[in-house]
C-alpha cells in the first residue's frame, strides 16, 4: 500500500487490499464511505470481468466497515419543549376561537404563508 492507488495495476489488486483499503477509511471515522467504495469497486470489477479486462473480482468476500446506527429521533428536550408548545398553544382550540392560531402572531417562524 505504499504506492498510490491509481498507479497500482488493476491485476495487483487483492481481496487483503481491498480489505485494507475498507479498514483504513473506515478508521478514518467514515465508515459509510468505505462501504460505498466497496460497492463501487464490486461493481467496477464485475463489469470489468463481463468485458474481458479480468477473470477475478478483488472486492467479493470483503467484509464491510460497521456503521454506526444515526440517531432518527430528536433529543428528548426537544421532545419534550414542542410537548409543552403543543400543550400551551393548542391550534385546534385556537382556530376555532380566533379563526387564526394566536401563536402566528407570536412566533412568525412558524406562520404558513
Amino acid at each position: 500500500m505504499g504506492k498510490p492507488r491509481g498507479d497500482l495495476p488493476t491485476a495487483q489488486f487483492s481481496p487483503a487490499l481491498v480489505q485494507r483499503l475498507i479498514d483504513k477509511i473506515a478508521a478514518e471515522g467514515t465508515p459509510s464511505k468505505a462501504n460505498h467504495l466497496l460497492r463501487y469497486l464490486g461493481r467496477l470489477f464485475r463489469w470489468r470481468i463481463n468485458r474481458g479486462y479480468c477473470d477475478r473480482n478483488p472486492a467479493q468476500g470483503v467484509e464491510s466497515a460497521k456503521e454506526r446506527k444515526q440517531r432518527r429521533l430528536p433529543e428528548l428536550t426537544t421532545i419534550a419543549r414542542l410537548t409543552e408548545f403543543a400543550v400551551i398553544f393548542n391550534p385546534v382550540v385556537q382556530m376555532a376561537a380566533l379563526k387564526q392560531p394566536f401563536y402566528y402572531a407570536r412566533f412568525p417562524a412558524l406562520s404558513l404563508g
